[in-house]
């Protein structure tokens, strides 16, 4: 009998699990096929995102199946004799249970979708973005015939450009950094930044890049004096701790592309929530003092790089209990009596009344409280969401590859 009941929940759980799979497979698909999340959601649901085969867009995912896009028009099927996608997905709707995980109920019924509120809390999060200063973004290079004297200036010419250059040309060593500082005083002061969510952002402006020496791009601290100044002396306050990189054979040099430089813990740790949050960028062999054979060079425009963080806030709850009682009542009485006889008469008359009127009235005790779980934000923009059934959150592109 023990057997049968537990085989009974399962299989329980397991239709419940179908139906809010079957209902919401958009929503999964956009899950799965995030540049930013898939790697977590895909090892969820035991799809090795190691795998490179397994990188590819998922355009179906069924209860007990998965349809990939190889190229163009060709297609693979992965499927299983059982229904293996709801199975996992019923243990998550059972801990969303023990968990009692919710979402404001206001926004989720404008999309429709009330009924996924505790299913979400893994995936739904705040994310702010955030742009350089005005002043104190730029450029500050230096050119010299002899490499070390270019690396260890103290000074060199600042300007506007969004270019991150080291090279040597004509006998002429050229080193360019530059500087982002990021206004992040907005953020909440109980904001909890959740790791690996956070990145750099540099937008191609469609200059061709030049990779001589199969160059790295990183992003480190500045320590410039000034965050809302740029000035030439701040050409060696930039860091040699790398935050995040990439090689400029992955930098996406077309014209409005985005470039994602994703932070690493000591990157997350330099996102201030009371003031600047200051980030520069520079060669990989220009931060390990390696003089250059070519020119490495990549270019992007200034005022579209940005900073964007993710992050939960804890939830505040409160109750409120009223209650009225009221009661009256009222009494009255009278009498009378009258006597006469043939020779004499006599009467009285004797009246009495009384009332009486009591009411009382007790209300309004209320009382608010506050606990450490995180609320979570779903990442739509509800100008874009036309069908609640057919939209896809807002903050990052889908893999079409």
């Amino acid at each position: 009998m023990k057997y049968f009941i537990n085989f009974w929940e399962y299989r329980k759980e397991q239709i419940e699990a179908r139906i809010f799979f079957n209902k919401y497979e958009k929503i999964f698909l956009w899950l799965l096929n995030h540049r930013k999340i898939r790697f977590f959601t895909r090892k969820f649901f035991g799809i090795d995102p190691s795998n490179e085969f397994n990188k590819k867009k998922i355009i179906r995912f069924t209860p007990s199946a998965v349809i990939f896009r190889i190229k163009g028009n060709v297609f693979t099927f992965r499927g299983k004799a059982f229904d293996i996608y709801a199975y996992k997905l019923s243990y998550a709707i059972k801990l969303s249970k023990v968990l009692a995980w919710t979402a404001s109920g206001s926004f989720l019924r404008y999309l429709g979708l009330e009924g996924i509120g505790s299913f979400l809390p893994v995936f739904a999060l705040t994310t702010e973005t955030f742009s350089p200063d005005v002043g104190g973004r730029g450029r500050v290079y230096v050119q010299n015939a002899t490499y070390s004297t270019a690396h260890d200036a103290a000074s060199g010419t600042e300007d506007t450009v969004g270019q991150i250059i080291h090279e040597l040309s004509g006998g002429t060593y050229t080193i360019g950094r530059c500087f982002f500082p990021f206004d992040t005083s907005a953020l909440p002061n109980d904001a909890i930044i959740t790791a690996g969510a956070n990145f750099v952002r540099l937008v191609a402006n469609g200059t061709t890049k030049l990779n001589t020496d199969t160059e790295t791009i990183d992003i480190v601290a500045s320590t410039q004096a000034d965050n809302a100044s740029l000035v030439a002396d701040d050409y060696d306050q930039s860091g040699t701790t790398t935050f995040a990189s990439k090689t400029i054979a992955n930098y996406n040099d077309t014209a409005s592309a985005n470039n994602d430089f994703t932070l690493n813990t000591n990157g997350d740790a330099q996102i201030s929530k009371t003031g600047f949050s200051p980030f520069a960028g520079r060669a990989e062999r220009d931060r390990a003092n390696t003089a250059p054979t070519g020119t490495n060079q990549v270019d992007f425009t200034t005022a579209s790089t940005l900073l964007s963080v993710t992050y939960t806030l804890p939830t505040t709850t409160s109750s409120t209990s009223t209650s009225t009682s009221s009661s009256t009542s009222s009494s009255s009485s009278t009498s009378s009596s009258t006597s006469s006889s043939s020779s004499s008469s006599s009467s009285s008359s004797s009246s009495s009344s009384s009332s009486s009127t009591s009411t009382s009235t007790s209300s309004s005790s209320s009382s608010s409280s506050t606990s450490s779980s995180s609320t979570t934000t779903l990442l739509v923009n509800p100008e874009t969401v036309a069908d609640p059934g057919y939209f896809y959150p807002s903050g990052g592109d889908v893999v079409d590859e």
